[in-house]
C-alpha cells in the first residue's frame, strides 16, 4: 500500500523521448520506505483518450520514483533512457477516497485531470488508470485480479514496454460481482 504521508500534489509531464516516443507521465506525491516524499511514477500512451472520454481507462507502465523538483520541472533531458524533452501538461492536488492492496482511488483536483481516477496494481510491470464516476467499497473490493492475462515485455528481449500489443490482454475492472442466485 502507498503511503500518503506527503502533501498530495501530483504532476502530468507530456514527454517526447527519443526510445518511448510521446507519452505522459502522471507523477504522485507519496511517502517511500525511507520516509522520505517522492514522487511515484507512470508513463502512458492514452492519457489524453482517457480524459477526452474516449476510454474508461488506460495502460500504465510503472517508472521509477522521482524527486520532489519534478513537480515543476520542464526542459531537455539530454541523456539516458528518457532523453528528450518535458512540459508540464497538468498539475494540481488530489485526494485520497480509499486504498487497499489492489486499487488506490483517488479525487483529482488539475487543469485536465478531474475526478475520481482509480489505479489498480495488475502487475509489477502493468498498472491501470480507470476513470471512476463514483465509488463505492465494495467496488473496489470486487476487484478481480486473478482472471487478468498481461504480456511482461521485460522477459522478450527488444520490446519496449511502452509499445505493446494492448489486445493480448484483457482485464476485469470494478464490475460487481453476479449474484449467486
Amino acid at each position: 500500500m502507498l503511503d500518503f504521508g506527503c502533501q498530495h500534489r501530483f504532476v502530468i509531464q507530456k514527454h517526447e523521448a527519443d526510445r518511448a516516443g510521446l507519452h505522459h507521465d502522471l507523477r504522485i506525491e507519496v511517502r517511500n520506505k525511507d520516509g522520505e516524499c517522492v514522487l511515484k511514477s507512470w508513463a502512458t500512451k492514452s492519457l489524453e483518450k482517457l480524459l477526452a472520454g474516449k476510454s474508461e481507462k488506460v495502460l500504465l507502465v510503472p517508472q521509477i520514483d522521482h524527486p520532489l523538483q519534478w513537480l515543476h520541472f520542464k526542459g531537455e533531458i539530454a541523456q539516458g533512457y528518457g532523453r528528450g524533452v518535458v512540459s508540464i501538461f497538468d498539475s494540481g492536488i488530489f485526494e485520497v477516497i480509499s486504498q487497499s492492496d489492489k486499487v488506490v482511488t483517488l479525487k483529482f483536483n488539475g487543469k485536465h485531470l478531474k475526478g475520481i481516477y482509480s489505479i489498480v496494481f495488475v502487475d509489477t510491470d502493468y498498472n491501470l488508470l480507470v476513470k471512476t464516476k463514483s465509488i463505492k467499497k465494495e467496488d473496489v473490493t470486487a476487484v478481480n485480479t486473478t482472471t487478468t492475462v498481461i504480456p511482461t515485455p521485460y522477459n522478450s528481449p527488444g520490446r519496449n514496454p511502452m509499445r505493446i500489443n494492448r489486445r493480448k490482454f484483457r482485464t476485469v475492472l470494478l464490475d460487481k460481482p453476479e449474484s449467486e442466485d
